[in-house]
């Protein structure tokens, strides 16, 4: 975990080649440094769920599994534009406009 503003985290992303997670929103952030993400299976780890049945991580429960799958092209397949799709003002409108559509029928 990082805590601390040294090194920046994008540092330490553009550095790296892969990360670990549990539960922390960063993840999303290093996989668009095209980190291989793996996601420890612990308290927490099902808010990253997603990422794992969408392809972009793999769930890890121990450090040996974690060394099999490093390098592996296991984890990886990430769709940026669907989590950080450009101009974000006019498309939450449109959802939200798409949301009130909906729910007025």
């Amino acid at each position: 975990m990082i805590d601390e503003s040294e090194p920046p985290l994008y540092q330490l992303f553009a550095e790296s080649s892969a990360q670990i997670g549990v539960g922390s929103t960063a993840v999303y952030e290093g996989l668009c440094f095209d980190l291989e993400t793996f996601v420890f299976e612990a308290d927490g780890a099902d808010v990253l769920q997603p990422l794992v049945e969408d392809g972009a991580a793999s769930r890890i429960e121990s450090v040996d599994e974690l060394a099999g799958q490093l390098g592996s092209g296991s984890a990886g397949r990430f769709d940026r534009e669907w989590f950080f799709k450009s101009d974000s003002v006019a498309n939450i409108l449109k959802e939200l406009e798409r949301i009130c559509d909906t729910h007025s029928k």
